[in-house]
């Protein structure tokens, strides 16, 4: 089980499944998405390397609002 503390002390758990992902908050509703993209991923490597680190962890939390 794995639990993420968002903005505003709303913790929400969830079942670990093994594989990565992140989340967005949507600031209205308070709905929770969950989606994966392998090129934020790369990217993230990509900068932790070029100033000298090696990602081990990371956590990405977008916050949203629906386009009117």
């Amino acid at each position: 089980m794995l639990k993420h503390n968002f903005e505003g002390g709303t913790a929400v758990y969830e079942i670990d499944r093994g594989g990565h992902h992140d989340h967005m908050v949507d600031v209205d509703s308070g709905k929770i998405i969950e989606f994966e993209s392998p090129e934020i991923e790369e990217l993230q490597h990509q900068i932790a390397e070029k100033h000298g680190y090696i990602l081990e962890e990371h956590s990405l939390v977008l916050y949203v609002r629906k386009k009117r």
